[in-house]
């Protein structure tokens, strides 16, 4: 027995989830205005890293040509407070924004109005808003905590230490070259277009059923055998 495509099947990509609609609704929301900003979008969790990066904010405060805001988009899991506290401490209350959870049209057009997408992790296994902000042409700063190396590849953004130095480095040296945003959206863009679509994943996963149907071994299985052969 073996699984095929269907060559009648429909490629849907992650980009039809992503409409640029509501853009003005996320504006008003936010009080942000017409000002460029830098987004994260997640849980204000200790994980999800978003006090490194309030930090590593605050020290590009004095970068020539960094104008940005900074609006976090996410439920609060136990951060949100904390945050706020350094936020006043760092007599930043007029840049930074916290507009909390985002139904799907806000968050597409969060994402659409950002120059560059964040994530400060401490610990992801894959994380998936790297997937949306490419499929809405919106490059990213990521930690090397995040399963996501290849983002660096592609010159779809940049991978850089899970620390407040690390991502302070990556901020100036991604928003001091604004040209370079729009060709690493593109690049991020068309690398999730065409590694993502639904088409191209479930063919991966027929790849993988009829891997085990046929009673071969996986390919990590077979790696794992091949190595203790040579020892």
């Amino acid at each position: 027995m073996e699984i095929q495509f269907s060559s009648s099947f429909s490629a849907f990509y992650l980009a039809k989830d992503f409409g640029k609609t509501g853009v003005t609704n996320f504006r008003q929301i936010s009080r942000i205005g017409n000002v460029p900003f830098i987004l994260f979008m997640g849980r204000l969790d200790f994980i999800k890293g978003p006090d490194l990066l309030l930090q590593a904010y605050s020290k590009v405060q004095q970068t020539p040509g960094i104008q940005h805001h900074l609006v976090f988009a996410g439920p609060n899991s136990g951060m949100l407070a904390t945050l706020k506290k350094m936020v006043t401490n760092l007599g930043l209350e007029n840049k930074i924004h916290f507009v909390g959870f985002l139904d799907n049209e806000l968050k597409n057009s969060a994402y659409f109005e950002s120059d560059l997408l964040v994530i400060p992790s401490r610990k992801e296994a894959m994380s998936i808003v790297v997937l949306e902000a490419g499929i809405t042409h919106t490059p990213v700063l990521l930690t090397d905590r995040c399963g996501f190396g290849i983002v660096s590849e592609i010159n779809g953004g940049k991978v850089v230490p899970a620390t407040i130095e690390g991502l302070t480095q990556g901020l100036i040296d991604i928003l001091s070259e604004p040209r370079d945003l729009k060709i690493m959206g593109e690049n991020l863009y068309s690398f999730v277009s065409s590694e993502y679509s639904w088409e191209k994943v479930a063919l991966k996963h027929i790849e993988l059923y009829n891997t085990i149907l046929s009673g071969n071994d996986l390919p990590s299985a077979q790696t794992d055998k091949d190595k203790k052969g040579k020892e």
